[in-house]
Protein backbone atom coordinates (compact mmCIF):
# COMPACT_ATOMS: atom_id res chain seq x y z
CA UNK A 1 0.00 0.00 0.00
CA UNK A 2 2.92 2.62 0.80
CA UNK A 3 6.25 2.17 1.95
CA UNK A 4 7.89 3.95 4.90
CA UNK A 5 11.54 4.34 5.76
CA UNK A 6 13.59 5.94 8.22
CA UNK A 7 16.66 7.00 10.15
CA UNK A 8 16.72 8.56 13.54
CA UNK A 9 19.74 9.23 16.16
CA UNK A 10 22.81 11.80 16.42
CA UNK A 11 24.58 9.73 13.47
CA UNK A 12 21.85 10.13 10.77
CA UNK A 13 23.05 12.63 8.59
CA UNK A 14 26.04 9.86 7.38
CA UNK A 15 23.81 7.29 6.42
CA UNK A 16 22.99 7.72 3.10
CA UNK A 17 20.30 5.71 0.80
CA UNK A 18 18.13 6.27 -2.33
CA UNK A 19 14.87 5.14 -0.44
CA UNK A 20 13.22 6.53 -2.98
CA UNK A 21 14.02 4.02 -5.78
CA UNK A 22 14.07 1.33 -3.40
CA UNK A 23 10.69 1.28 -2.40
CA UNK A 24 9.44 2.87 -5.29
CA UNK A 25 7.02 0.03 -6.34
CA UNK A 26 5.61 0.61 -2.92
CA UNK A 27 4.10 4.12 -3.75
CA UNK A 28 4.48 5.42 -7.33
CA UNK A 29 2.18 7.89 -6.49
CA UNK A 30 4.41 10.65 -4.63
CA UNK A 31 7.67 10.48 -2.83
CA UNK A 32 8.62 12.88 0.29
CA UNK A 33 10.79 12.99 2.74
CA UNK A 34 11.78 15.10 5.88
CA UNK A 35 15.16 15.73 7.76
CA UNK A 36 17.13 17.38 9.92
CA UNK A 37 20.45 16.99 12.41
CA UNK A 38 18.77 14.08 13.67
CA UNK A 39 16.20 12.74 11.73
CA UNK A 40 15.27 11.55 8.08
CA UNK A 41 11.81 10.28 7.36
CA UNK A 42 11.00 8.82 3.85
CA UNK A 43 7.52 7.84 2.45
CA UNK A 44 6.11 6.31 -0.49
CA UNK A 45 2.49 6.59 -1.53
CA UNK A 46 0.56 4.11 -3.00
CA UNK A 47 -2.98 7.25 -2.76
CA UNK A 48 -6.06 4.82 -1.75
CA UNK A 49 -7.75 7.82 0.67
CA UNK A 50 -7.94 11.72 -0.22
CA UNK A 51 -5.91 11.65 -3.43
CA UNK A 52 -5.70 15.23 -2.98
CA UNK A 53 -1.96 15.99 -2.36
CA UNK A 54 -2.56 18.03 0.86
CA UNK A 55 -2.19 14.32 2.12
CA UNK A 56 0.81 13.59 0.69
CA UNK A 57 3.09 12.37 3.24
CA UNK A 58 5.47 12.77 5.24
CA UNK A 59 2.58 14.68 7.29
CA UNK A 60 3.07 17.48 9.50
CA UNK A 61 1.02 18.94 12.07
CA UNK A 62 0.27 22.71 11.94
CA UNK A 63 2.52 23.67 14.17
CA UNK A 64 5.30 21.71 12.79
CA UNK A 65 6.19 20.20 15.94
CA UNK A 66 4.69 16.14 14.60
CA UNK A 67 5.89 14.65 11.66
CA UNK A 68 4.28 11.54 10.46
CA UNK A 69 4.58 8.67 8.00
CA UNK A 70 2.33 6.07 7.56
CA UNK A 71 1.90 3.00 6.08
CA UNK A 72 -1.55 1.25 5.98
CA UNK A 73 -5.31 2.36 6.44
CA UNK A 74 -7.64 3.29 9.41
CA UNK A 75 -11.09 2.16 8.63
CA UNK A 76 -12.72 3.75 11.67
CA UNK A 77 -10.74 7.33 11.05
CA UNK A 78 -14.24 8.90 10.28
CA UNK A 79 -15.68 7.96 13.59
CA UNK A 80 -12.11 8.69 15.20
CA UNK A 81 -12.31 12.38 13.38
CA UNK A 82 -15.31 13.33 15.13
CA UNK A 83 -14.29 12.99 18.27
CA UNK A 84 -10.79 14.97 17.45
CA UNK A 85 -12.92 18.01 15.74
CA UNK A 86 -15.27 17.85 19.55
CA UNK A 87 -11.50 17.97 21.37
CA UNK A 88 -10.62 21.67 19.06
CA UNK A 89 -8.49 19.51 16.55
CA UNK A 90 -8.54 21.39 12.51
CA UNK A 91 -8.15 19.54 9.70
CA UNK A 92 -6.78 20.67 6.63
CA UNK A 93 -6.88 16.90 4.30
CA UNK A 94 -9.79 14.42 4.44
CA UNK A 95 -7.08 11.23 5.18
CA UNK A 96 -6.68 9.27 7.66
CA UNK A 97 -2.91 9.64 7.94
CA UNK A 98 -3.74 13.17 9.84
CA UNK A 99 -6.92 11.36 11.74
CA UNK A 100 -4.08 9.29 12.83
CA UNK A 101 -1.65 11.79 13.91
CA UNK A 102 -3.79 14.27 15.76
CA UNK A 103 -4.99 11.18 17.29
CA UNK A 104 -1.49 9.95 18.32
CA UNK A 105 -1.01 14.33 19.89
CA UNK A 106 -4.08 13.28 22.02
CA UNK A 107 -3.58 10.19 23.01
CA UNK A 108 0.01 8.98 22.93
CA UNK A 109 0.55 5.11 22.91
CA UNK A 110 -3.14 4.75 24.26
CA UNK A 111 -4.43 5.87 20.63
CA UNK A 112 -3.34 2.09 19.76
CA UNK A 113 -5.90 0.31 20.68
CA UNK A 114 -8.64 2.53 19.67
CA UNK A 115 -7.31 2.06 15.97
CA UNK A 116 -9.39 -0.63 13.69
CA UNK A 117 -7.46 -1.18 10.65
CA UNK A 118 -3.95 -2.13 9.53
CA UNK A 119 -0.56 -0.22 10.13
CA UNK A 120 2.94 0.85 10.61
CA UNK A 121 3.81 4.20 11.33
CA UNK A 122 6.34 6.67 12.50
CA UNK A 123 5.53 9.49 14.43
CA UNK A 124 8.82 11.96 15.32
CA UNK A 125 8.28 14.82 17.73
CA UNK A 126 10.54 17.72 16.71
CA UNK A 127 10.56 19.79 20.28
CA UNK A 128 11.46 16.27 22.03
CA UNK A 129 13.28 14.92 19.78
CA UNK A 130 11.42 11.53 20.47
CA UNK A 131 10.37 9.17 17.62
CA UNK A 132 7.61 6.54 17.95
CA UNK A 133 7.05 3.25 15.88
CA UNK A 134 4.22 0.90 15.94
CA UNK A 135 2.75 -1.73 13.80
CA UNK A 136 -0.87 -3.44 13.93
CA UNK A 137 -1.75 -5.76 16.34
CA UNK A 138 -2.38 -9.40 13.36
CA UNK A 139 1.07 -8.13 11.31
CA UNK A 140 -0.71 -7.38 8.08
CA UNK A 141 1.74 -4.50 7.57
CA UNK A 142 5.41 -4.90 8.02
CA UNK A 143 8.45 -3.14 9.67
CA UNK A 144 12.08 -4.15 9.95
CA UNK A 145 14.54 -2.32 12.02
CA UNK A 146 18.19 -2.16 12.97
CA UNK A 147 19.87 -0.14 16.32
CA UNK A 148 22.99 0.32 17.36
CA UNK A 149 23.93 2.20 20.14
CA UNK A 150 23.68 5.20 17.54
CA UNK A 151 20.73 4.73 15.62
CA UNK A 152 17.60 3.25 14.58
CA UNK A 153 16.96 2.13 11.26
CA UNK A 154 13.33 1.08 10.37
CA UNK A 155 11.81 0.52 7.07
CA UNK A 156 8.79 -1.47 5.49
CA UNK A 157 11.32 -3.84 3.45
CA UNK A 158 14.62 -5.39 5.08
CA UNK A 159 16.57 -4.28 1.65
CA UNK A 160 16.36 -0.86 2.43
CA UNK A 161 18.34 -1.32 5.76
CA UNK A 162 20.54 -3.52 4.08
CA UNK A 163 21.41 -0.62 1.09
CA UNK A 164 22.38 2.23 3.89
CA UNK A 165 25.49 -0.15 4.12
CA UNK A 166 25.78 0.17 7.94
CA UNK A 167 26.52 -2.98 8.86
CA UNK A 168 28.11 -6.37 7.02
CA UNK A 169 24.27 -7.99 7.96
CA UNK A 170 25.56 -11.72 8.48
CA UNK A 171 23.63 -13.95 7.72
CA UNK A 172 21.59 -15.52 11.25
CA UNK A 173 22.05 -18.64 11.99
CA UNK A 174 18.81 -18.72 14.05
CA UNK A 175 17.35 -17.57 11.07
CA UNK A 176 18.45 -19.88 9.12
CA UNK A 177 17.22 -22.62 11.60
CA UNK A 178 13.88 -21.15 11.55
CA UNK A 179 13.92 -21.24 7.87
CA UNK A 180 15.04 -25.45 7.54
CA UNK A 181 11.92 -25.60 10.06
CA UNK A 182 9.20 -24.17 9.18
CA UNK A 183 10.15 -22.53 5.44
CA UNK A 184 10.16 -18.84 7.08
CA UNK A 185 11.45 -15.92 9.51
CA UNK A 186 9.42 -16.52 12.28
CA UNK A 187 9.00 -13.57 15.19
CA UNK A 188 11.72 -10.99 15.71
CA UNK A 189 14.59 -12.68 13.92
CA UNK A 190 15.13 -12.67 10.41
CA UNK A 191 17.31 -14.69 8.13
CA UNK A 192 19.99 -11.36 9.02
CA UNK A 193 22.30 -11.23 12.10
CA UNK A 194 21.27 -7.34 13.94
CA UNK A 195 17.50 -7.13 11.84
CA UNK A 196 14.79 -7.43 13.72
CA UNK A 197 10.98 -7.46 12.94
CA UNK A 198 9.17 -5.40 14.87
CA UNK A 199 6.27 -8.18 16.19
CA UNK A 200 2.80 -7.51 15.45
CA UNK A 201 1.44 -5.49 18.40
CA UNK A 202 4.57 -4.01 19.30
CA UNK A 203 5.85 -0.63 19.40
CA UNK A 204 9.31 1.34 19.60
CA UNK A 205 10.04 4.53 21.53
CA UNK A 206 13.03 6.46 20.70
CA UNK A 207 14.45 9.66 22.22
CA UNK A 208 17.79 11.50 22.08
CA UNK A 209 18.79 13.53 25.48
CA UNK A 210 22.28 15.07 26.23
CA UNK A 211 23.33 13.17 23.20
CA UNK A 212 22.34 9.77 24.65
CA UNK A 213 20.66 6.94 22.09
CA UNK A 214 18.19 5.48 24.25
CA UNK A 215 15.27 2.77 22.44
CA UNK A 216 12.69 1.06 24.29
CA UNK A 217 10.44 -2.06 22.81
CA UNK A 218 6.99 -2.56 23.90
CA UNK A 219 3.95 -4.50 23.78
CA UNK A 220 0.71 -3.02 23.42
CA UNK A 221 -1.98 -6.02 22.31
CA UNK A 222 -2.19 -8.51 24.32
CA UNK A 223 -4.30 -11.69 22.93
CA UNK A 224 -7.55 -12.00 25.48
CA UNK A 225 -6.98 -15.43 27.23
CA UNK A 226 -9.37 -18.09 25.91
CA UNK A 227 -12.99 -18.27 28.03
CA UNK A 228 -14.98 -21.30 27.57
CA UNK A 229 -17.87 -19.90 29.57
CA UNK A 230 -19.92 -18.49 26.36
CA UNK A 231 -22.67 -15.60 26.69
CA UNK A 232 -24.38 -16.68 23.20
CA UNK A 233 -25.99 -19.73 22.20
CA UNK A 234 -25.27 -20.81 18.79
CA UNK A 235 -28.17 -18.83 17.03
CA UNK A 236 -26.52 -16.08 19.26
CA UNK A 237 -23.15 -16.20 18.31
CA UNK A 238 -24.28 -16.78 14.45
CA UNK A 239 -25.79 -13.75 14.26
CA UNK A 240 -23.15 -11.98 16.14
CA UNK A 241 -20.44 -13.22 13.88
CA UNK A 242 -22.08 -12.30 10.44
CA UNK A 243 -22.85 -8.89 11.49
CA UNK A 244 -18.96 -8.66 12.46
CA UNK A 245 -18.36 -9.78 9.18
CA UNK A 246 -20.55 -7.76 7.23
CA UNK A 247 -19.00 -4.57 9.44
CA UNK A 248 -15.82 -5.85 8.43
CA UNK A 249 -16.20 -5.70 5.03
CA UNK A 250 -17.97 -2.88 4.72
CA UNK A 251 -15.34 -1.05 6.59
CA UNK A 252 -12.62 -1.96 4.49
CA UNK A 253 -14.68 -1.39 1.07
CA UNK A 254 -14.12 2.50 2.05
CA UNK A 255 -11.83 3.99 -0.62
CA UNK A 256 -11.54 6.71 -3.18
CA UNK A 257 -9.94 4.48 -5.34
CA UNK A 258 -11.91 1.30 -7.26
CA UNK A 259 -12.14 -1.93 -5.34
CA UNK A 260 -12.28 -5.40 -6.06
CA UNK A 261 -11.75 -8.82 -5.12
CA UNK A 262 -9.60 -12.00 -5.71
CA UNK A 263 -12.15 -15.03 -5.59
CA UNK A 264 -10.89 -18.26 -5.24
CA UNK A 265 -14.21 -20.17 -4.80
CA UNK A 266 -13.96 -20.90 -1.61
CA UNK A 267 -15.33 -20.18 1.46
CA UNK A 268 -13.54 -17.33 2.73
CA UNK A 269 -13.19 -14.90 -0.50
CA UNK A 270 -17.10 -15.82 -1.41
CA UNK A 271 -18.18 -14.48 2.10
CA UNK A 272 -16.07 -11.61 1.61
CA UNK A 273 -17.92 -10.69 -2.02
CA UNK A 274 -20.55 -11.66 -1.26
CA UNK A 275 -20.76 -8.60 1.71
CA UNK A 276 -19.33 -6.50 -0.62
CA UNK A 277 -22.57 -7.17 -2.66
CA UNK A 278 -24.29 -6.20 0.15
CA UNK A 279 -22.76 -2.58 0.15
CA UNK A 280 -21.87 -1.88 -3.43
CA UNK A 281 -24.62 -0.62 -5.75
CA UNK A 282 -22.28 -1.60 -9.07
CA UNK A 283 -20.97 -5.57 -9.85
CA UNK A 284 -18.32 -5.87 -7.65
CA UNK A 285 -15.53 -6.81 -10.06
CA UNK A 286 -13.57 -10.09 -8.85
CA UNK A 287 -10.80 -11.82 -10.14
CA UNK A 288 -9.45 -15.36 -10.29
CA UNK A 289 -7.16 -18.44 -10.51
CA UNK A 290 -8.13 -21.73 -12.66
CA UNK A 291 -6.55 -24.92 -13.72
CA UNK A 292 -6.34 -26.23 -16.84
CA UNK A 293 -6.82 -30.18 -16.63
CA UNK A 294 -5.91 -30.24 -12.70
CA UNK A 295 -9.75 -30.90 -11.56
CA UNK A 296 -8.48 -31.62 -7.95
CA UNK A 297 -7.24 -27.99 -7.63
CA UNK A 298 -10.04 -26.13 -9.98
CA UNK A 299 -12.28 -24.46 -8.11
CA UNK A 300 -13.98 -22.55 -10.97
CA UNK A 301 -17.35 -24.87 -10.78
CA UNK A 302 -18.05 -22.56 -7.35
CA UNK A 303 -17.09 -19.48 -9.44
CA UNK A 304 -19.76 -19.83 -11.15
CA UNK A 305 -22.14 -20.57 -8.76
CA UNK A 306 -21.02 -16.75 -6.99
CA UNK A 307 -21.53 -15.56 -10.70
CA UNK A 308 -24.92 -16.61 -11.08
CA UNK A 309 -26.36 -15.77 -7.72
CA UNK A 310 -24.39 -12.47 -6.78
CA UNK A 311 -24.17 -9.05 -8.93
CA UNK A 312 -20.14 -9.83 -9.79
CA UNK A 313 -18.21 -9.72 -12.69
CA UNK A 314 -15.45 -12.31 -13.18
CA UNK A 315 -12.10 -12.92 -14.97
CA UNK A 316 -10.25 -16.16 -14.46
CA UNK A 317 -6.61 -16.21 -15.56
CA UNK A 318 -5.36 -20.29 -16.42
CA UNK A 319 -1.66 -19.79 -16.11
CA UNK A 320 0.56 -21.76 -18.10
CA UNK A 321 3.29 -23.67 -15.24
CA UNK A 322 5.82 -23.97 -18.08
CA UNK A 323 9.26 -24.04 -16.45
CA UNK A 324 10.13 -21.01 -18.64
CA UNK A 325 7.00 -19.00 -16.76
CA UNK A 326 8.23 -19.94 -13.70
CA UNK A 327 12.12 -19.01 -14.50
CA UNK A 328 10.32 -15.85 -16.01
CA UNK A 329 9.37 -14.55 -12.48
CA UNK A 330 11.26 -16.69 -9.93
CA UNK A 331 14.10 -14.01 -9.73
CA UNK A 332 11.71 -10.88 -9.34
CA UNK A 333 9.46 -12.68 -6.34
CA UNK A 334 13.01 -13.62 -4.43
CA UNK A 335 14.16 -10.19 -4.79
CA UNK A 336 10.52 -9.09 -3.48
CA UNK A 337 10.61 -11.59 -0.32
CA UNK A 338 13.96 -10.32 0.59
CA UNK A 339 14.76 -13.73 2.90
CA UNK A 340 14.00 -16.98 2.05
CA UNK A 341 10.21 -18.58 1.83
CA UNK A 342 9.21 -21.69 1.10
CA UNK A 343 5.47 -20.96 0.00
CA UNK A 344 4.59 -21.48 -4.07
CA UNK A 345 1.55 -19.84 -3.16
CA UNK A 346 3.20 -16.19 -3.69
CA UNK A 347 3.30 -17.25 -7.56
CA UNK A 348 -0.19 -17.27 -8.04
CA UNK A 349 -0.54 -14.04 -6.09
CA UNK A 350 2.36 -12.24 -8.15
CA UNK A 351 0.41 -13.96 -11.19
CA UNK A 352 -2.27 -12.33 -10.42
CA UNK A 353 -1.78 -8.46 -8.91
CA UNK A 354 0.91 -8.40 -12.13
CA UNK A 355 -2.29 -8.77 -14.11
CA UNK A 356 -4.68 -6.71 -12.64
CA UNK A 357 -2.87 -4.52 -10.98
CA UNK A 358 -3.03 -1.76 -13.26
CA UNK A 359 -6.62 -1.77 -13.02
CA UNK A 360 -7.10 -1.66 -8.83
CA UNK A 361 -4.96 -1.00 -6.12
CA UNK A 362 -7.16 -1.83 -3.45
CA UNK A 363 -8.29 -5.67 -3.58
CA UNK A 364 -10.01 -8.07 -0.53
CA UNK A 365 -8.87 -11.52 0.06
CA UNK A 366 -10.34 -14.24 2.59
CA UNK A 367 -6.46 -15.02 3.94
CA UNK A 368 -6.50 -15.15 7.62
CA UNK A 369 -9.94 -16.85 7.84
CA UNK A 370 -8.18 -20.32 8.46
CA UNK A 371 -6.34 -19.51 10.72
CA UNK A 372 -8.79 -17.24 12.87
CA UNK A 373 -11.83 -20.43 12.98
CA UNK A 374 -9.03 -23.30 12.72
CA UNK A 375 -9.58 -24.27 9.03
CA UNK A 376 -6.91 -26.32 8.27
CA UNK A 377 -6.66 -29.78 7.89
CA UNK A 378 -3.74 -29.63 10.71
CA UNK A 379 -6.07 -28.41 13.49
CA UNK A 380 -8.65 -31.18 12.56
CA UNK A 381 -5.46 -33.42 12.94
CA UNK A 382 -4.47 -32.41 16.59
CA UNK A 383 -7.67 -32.20 17.69
CA UNK A 384 -8.37 -35.94 16.88
CA UNK A 385 -5.19 -36.70 17.81
CA UNK A 386 -5.60 -34.93 21.50
CA UNK A 387 -8.92 -36.94 21.83
CA UNK A 388 -7.16 -40.58 20.91
CA UNK A 389 -3.39 -39.58 22.21
CA UNK A 390 -2.94 -43.40 23.62
CA UNK A 391 -4.23 -44.64 20.62
CA UNK A 392 -2.27 -43.33 18.27
CA UNK A 393 0.73 -43.72 20.43
CA UNK A 394 0.13 -47.35 19.71
CA UNK A 395 -0.88 -47.46 15.96
CA UNK A 396 1.55 -45.21 15.10
CA UNK A 397 4.44 -47.33 14.06
CA UNK A 398 2.11 -49.44 12.00
CA UNK A 399 0.95 -47.01 9.91
CA UNK A 400 4.17 -45.23 9.18
CA UNK A 401 5.43 -49.27 7.98
CA UNK A 402 2.52 -49.14 6.09
CA UNK A 403 3.04 -45.98 4.70
CA UNK A 404 6.37 -46.05 3.57
CA UNK A 405 5.23 -48.14 0.93
CA UNK A 406 2.78 -46.03 -0.29
CA UNK A 407 3.07 -43.04 -3.41
CA UNK A 408 1.99 -39.95 -3.25
CA UNK A 409 1.17 -39.04 -7.18
CA UNK A 410 1.35 -34.99 -7.70
CA UNK A 411 -1.53 -34.95 -9.30
CA UNK A 412 -3.94 -36.19 -6.43
CA UNK A 413 -4.99 -34.94 -3.27
CA UNK A 414 -2.29 -34.58 -0.58
CA UNK A 415 -3.81 -37.00 1.41
CA UNK A 416 -1.47 -39.36 1.72
CA UNK A 417 1.27 -36.69 2.49
CA UNK A 418 -0.44 -35.54 5.23
CA UNK A 419 -1.50 -38.76 6.74
CA UNK A 420 2.44 -39.43 6.97
CA UNK A 421 3.18 -36.29 8.46
CA UNK A 422 0.45 -36.99 11.24
CA UNK A 423 1.58 -39.66 12.35
CA UNK A 424 5.37 -38.80 12.33
CA UNK A 425 4.31 -36.16 13.77
CA UNK A 426 2.79 -37.47 17.22
CA UNK A 427 4.60 -37.22 20.45
CA UNK A 428 4.27 -37.56 23.84
CA UNK A 429 4.53 -33.75 24.16
CA UNK A 430 1.51 -31.13 22.83
CA UNK A 431 4.18 -28.81 21.77
CA UNK A 432 6.32 -31.34 20.27
CA UNK A 433 3.82 -32.12 18.15
CA UNK A 434 2.54 -28.95 16.73
CA UNK A 435 6.37 -28.44 15.48
CA UNK A 436 6.75 -31.53 14.19
CA UNK A 437 3.53 -31.13 12.30
CA UNK A 438 4.93 -27.83 11.07
CA UNK A 439 8.37 -28.64 10.31
CA UNK A 440 9.69 -29.35 6.39
CA UNK A 441 12.32 -31.46 7.46
CA UNK A 442 12.49 -33.78 11.07
CA UNK A 443 14.94 -33.12 13.70
CA UNK A 444 17.08 -36.43 11.90
CA UNK A 445 16.96 -34.85 8.63
CA UNK A 446 18.49 -31.40 10.32
CA UNK A 447 21.02 -32.85 11.92
CA UNK A 448 22.20 -34.78 8.68
CA UNK A 449 21.99 -31.14 6.86
CA UNK A 450 23.14 -28.45 9.12
CA UNK A 451 24.96 -28.66 12.49
CA UNK A 452 23.07 -25.23 12.93
CA UNK A 453 21.78 -25.04 17.05
CA UNK A 454 19.67 -22.68 18.16
CA UNK A 455 16.24 -22.36 20.16
CA UNK A 456 13.58 -21.86 18.05
CA UNK A 457 10.97 -18.95 18.11
CA UNK A 458 7.81 -20.81 19.71
CA UNK A 459 6.06 -19.92 23.05
CA UNK A 460 5.87 -23.32 24.99
CA UNK A 461 4.25 -21.92 27.50
CA UNK A 462 0.76 -22.06 25.92
CA UNK A 463 0.24 -26.03 25.19
CA UNK A 464 0.17 -26.65 29.27
CA UNK A 465 -3.48 -26.36 29.21
CA UNK A 466 -4.38 -29.60 27.21
CA UNK A 467 -8.00 -29.18 27.94
CA UNK A 468 -8.49 -26.29 24.95
CA UNK A 469 -5.62 -27.57 23.00
CA UNK A 470 -7.48 -27.10 19.92
CA UNK A 471 -7.88 -23.50 20.66
CA UNK A 472 -3.88 -23.46 21.55
CA UNK A 473 -3.37 -24.29 18.40
CA UNK A 474 -5.56 -22.11 16.27
CA UNK A 475 -3.67 -19.21 18.33
CA UNK A 476 -0.31 -20.09 17.71
CA UNK A 477 -1.14 -20.24 13.94
CA UNK A 478 -2.69 -17.15 14.34
CA UNK A 479 0.64 -15.82 15.53
CA UNK A 480 2.99 -17.61 13.45
CA UNK A 481 2.22 -19.06 9.85
CA UNK A 482 -0.67 -15.68 9.68
CA UNK A 483 1.58 -13.02 9.80
CA UNK A 484 5.52 -14.17 9.30
CA UNK A 485 4.50 -16.06 6.13
CA UNK A 486 0.73 -15.68 4.70
CA UNK A 487 0.48 -12.29 5.48
CA UNK A 488 4.29 -11.29 4.79
CA UNK A 489 4.59 -13.15 1.59
CA UNK A 490 0.81 -11.26 0.59
CA UNK A 491 2.04 -8.06 1.34
CA UNK A 492 5.46 -8.27 -0.65
CA UNK A 493 4.47 -10.05 -3.57
CA UNK A 494 1.02 -7.70 -3.97
CA UNK A 495 2.79 -4.37 -3.32
CA UNK A 496 5.51 -5.68 -6.55
CA UNK A 497 2.82 -4.44 -8.61
CA UNK A 498 2.25 -1.61 -6.26
CA UNK A 499 -1.06 -3.10 -5.26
Amino acid sequence: MCGIAGVFGPGSCNISSDFSIIQNHRGPDNYGYFRNSNILLAHNRLAIIDLNINANQPFADITNRYVIIFNGEIYNYKELKSDLLKSGFNFRSNSDTEVLLYGYIKYGSDILPMLNGMFSFAIYDNFKNELFVARDHVGIKPLYYFSNNENLIFASEIKVILDTGIDNFKISNTGILNYLNFGYSVGERTIYNNISCLLPGHFLFCNISDNSFKLILSKWYFVPKFNNKFVYNFDQATKTLKSKISESVQSMMISDVPVAAFLSGGIDSSIIVSEMCKHSVSKVPTFSIGYNNKSNFDESYYIKMMISKFNISNEIIYPNFTQSEIYDYIDIICDHLDQPYANPTVILSYLLTKKFGDQYKVMLIGDGADELFGGYPRHWAMKIYQRNFGLFNLINPCINKILNYVNESPQESHFIRRLRKFTNSNSRSFYETYLNYFRLFSKSDLEKLSKITGVLNFNSELFKDKNYIFCVFSAMTRKTFLPFNLLEGADKISIANSF
